[in-house]
């Protein structure tokens, strides 16, 4: 069996997580897990408890490897943004245990101007959502990557990625 690997791709919405999972799982042979079932009245804090809980559990005692589309560092900085209750001491519980399995993760953002003409985020949020998870980078167990996909030239994108998980 190789060396477990452990990838989270999170960021802003839009910012391009999805394909990149998707390429990355490709070029790695890693599957992707992407949670499906996050509809209007979503508990954030029931599936920090227990589901983020669950999945590391899982992956403390199989050592599978994966690549997380979205994970904990997004309610990191959208519970601060959209000022949702979270539980930050849980969320540094997490990424210390991520840390542990030597997680890697890559945050996704795009040039504002760029990320706008979707229109999911509010202009007037999206500074402040950069700014959050920036500081998460700053806070994180984890070695953290924030990589900016304005361009959209996903094998450049892969190549970073490549090479900061081989670091």
């Amino acid at each position: 069996m190789n060396k477990q690997q452990i990838i989270i791709i999170d960021g802003h919405d839009k910012a391009g997580k999805s394909t990149i999972a998707a390429a990355l799982s490709k070029r790695l042979k890693i599957p992707v897990f992407k949670r499906t079932n996050v509809k209007k009245n979503y508990d954030f804090v029931i599936d920090l408890f227990y589901s983020i809980e669950s999945y590391l559990q899982f992956l403390e005692q199989t050592k599978y490897s994966v690549i997380f589309d979205r994970l904990y560092p997004s309610e990191y900085a959208y519970s601060q943004v959209f000022n949702r209750m979270t539980s930050n001491e849980k969320i540094y519980e997490i990424d210390e245990r991520f840390s542990q399995l030597d997680a890697k993760i890559i945050i996704l953002k795009k040039k504002k101007t760029k990320q706008l003409k979707d229109e999911l985020i509010d202009k007037n949020l999206y500074d402040n959502l950069t700014e959050e998870f920036q500081l998460f980078t700053y806070v994180s167990y984890c070695k953290t990557l924030i990589l900016d996909t304005s361009n959209k030239n996903l094998k450049k994108q892969l190549e970073t990625i490549i090479k900061f998980i081989n670091q």
